[in-house]
């Protein structure tokens, strides 16, 4: 957002979309080792720009770039100011800041989903993000509860999002 001056949002729990389509995946890995300590890899892939050619036809109606119409972009430029972004959010890490810039561009709230639910598909309403960043649904009987892996979740394919059982 701060080097292309573009609104994006987040699809719970790591996709981030550029005018409706997703341009950025998130995953981290993290353990604890005996001798060094606890320990997060963060693997962060980006979109800059379109293949030539355009997305592949599987892809098209959900993936994006950044600057679609290959417009010249600097790869280390991208990659600079977001190890900047994160270092600035590490060592001045506000927590009530970062979860209301993660609620703002949450783009599943009031949106309807299925979740795995006791070995089957259901059908829940997005509420929204909880303090601890677990996405709170509505199930069918008014319960409420929060997902914490994204594994469970699906979209209602006639969003155009990936819509498959692994994120």
């Amino acid at each position: 957002e701060n080097l292309f001056a573009c609104r994006t949002q987040i699809k719970w729990l790591n996709d981030v979309y550029f005018a409706g389509k997703k341009v950025s995946g998130i995953l981290a890995e993290g353990g604890i080792d005996p001798q060094c300590g606890a320990w997060v890899a963060l693997g962060i892939g980006v979109n800059l720009i379109a293949p030539e050619g355009g997305f592949p036809e599987s892809l098209r109606e959900r993936a994006g770039a950044l600057l679609p119409n290959g417009a010249l972009a600097s790869r280390e430029a991208l990659m600079a100011q977001i190890l900047a972004d994160f270092v600035e959010l590490y060592e001045n890490a506000d927590d009530e800041l970062l979860y209301e810039a993660y609620c703002a561009r949450d783009m599943l709230r009031g949106k309807k989903v299925y979740i795995m639910l006791d070995g089957g598909e259901t059908e829940a309403l997005v509420l929204g993000i909880d303090r601890d960043f677990a996405l709170r649904v509505r199930l069918p009987d008014g319960s409420e509860m929060p997902l914490r892996s994204s594994a469970s979740l699906r979209l209602p394919e006639k969003t155009g999002l990936h819509n498959d059982w692994r994120f």
